[in-house]
């Protein structure tokens, strides 16, 4: 009677957990799993994709993922902040870096027509926060994460062609599984 009592406390506070989440985390991965160039993270490599590495690896991204059919990408980057930002960012929070991190895109243009809606959350002990960003018919999302003192962003996003809502939630249901795995 104690263990049901336990089971079912314990499915409560899962079910809890996981409604906070801003995507499902039940994307099936892979036995696969992919390390980061500088070693601090890993993870398990989504089913259906690839982990792009050596030669191929572009120099500022720790971690590439590819869908096979190279639609679609999941990639990992230190970002870099100097002592201010960094300051900033250890006193007010992880939504800081989300406001840094969306103001280094390349693509001015989205700045001033982008209201940025920042998202907060939990896995396991471990913070992070998103964002996401329309562009051209397309989205991204971006997740910051901070590791030992470093802070790193994670984009999803679809490469070729108009991304459908279905698509757009398993894109982002792969990547929010992705890093639901990791370990740093």
């Amino acid at each position: 009677m104690k263990h049901n009592a336990a089971v079912f406390f314990f499915s409560i506070l899962l079910a809890s957990c996981a409604a906070s989440l801003p995507y499902p985390i039940d994307y099936p991965l892979t036995r696969e799993t992919f390390q980061s160039y500088d070693g601090v993270l890993r993870g398990q490599v989504p089913q259906g994709w690839f982990v792009s590495a050596g030669d191929s690896l572009v120099p500022d991204l720790l971690v590439w993922l590819i869908k096979e059919d190279y639609t679609t990408t999941i990639t990992i980057r230190e970002l870099k902040l100097n002592g201010l930002s960094e300051q900033y960012v250890r006193q007010k929070g992880l939504s800081v870096l989300a406001n840094l991190s969306y103001s280094l895109l390349s693509d001015k243009s989205l700045t001033d027509s982008h209201k940025l809606d920042i998202t907060e959350f939990k896995m396991g002990d471990k913070e992070f926060c998103s964002y996401e960003i329309k562009d051209a018919g397309n989205q991204r999302r971006i997740v910051l994460f901070t590791i030992g003192g470093k802070y790193y962003e994670c984009e999803a996003r679809f490469l070729k062609g108009k991304l459908s809502e279905t698509e757009r939630l398993r894109l982002f249901t792969i990547q929010q599984s992705v890093l639901s795995s990791m370990i740093f």
